[in-house]
């Protein structure tokens, strides 16, 4: 019973962890910024379409499972957020695999992960 237990524990973490959505941010200056408001939209914009001059102050990137990807975006753009942004550019988004190792037959599965990543850049003046 007691190996049973374990055995159900030891599962339940790793589906904790797979599950996990990873948030990472870089900030490019010291700055210190106010964050932005939840309610505050975040938008995605193409450099081309900007005609305010803007800074880069950081870049964003946030992974996860692939089936969750409209949580993996929210949290990106709550991290820009946090950072104080007024808007991302230059998004990428991909899949990243995860491989594994069993009998000695090496497996991939390159769809098993959502990572998207953009720069975070406020608007010179404002």
């Amino acid at each position: 019973m007691k190996i049973v237990r374990n055995r159900l524990l030891i599962l339940f973490g790793a589906l904790i962890l797979v599950s996990c959505i990873r948030v990472q941010a870089v900030n490019f200056d010291q700055n210190q910024r106010d964050s932005k408001p939840d309610s505050y939209v975040m938008k995605i914009l193409q450099v081309e379409d900007i005609e305010n001059e803007y800074e880069v102050i950081g870049e964003v990137t946030a992974n996860g499972p692939s089936n969750r990807s409209e949580k993996i975006m929210e949290k990106l753009r709550d991290r820009a957020k946090e950072m104080g942004g007024d808007a991302l550019i230059k998004f990428e988004s991909g899949n990243a695999g995860t491989g594994s190792m069993t009998n000695g037959i090496a497996t991939f599965d390159e769809t098993s992960k959502t990572v998207y990543k953009a720069q975070v850049i406020v608007w010179k003046g404002s």
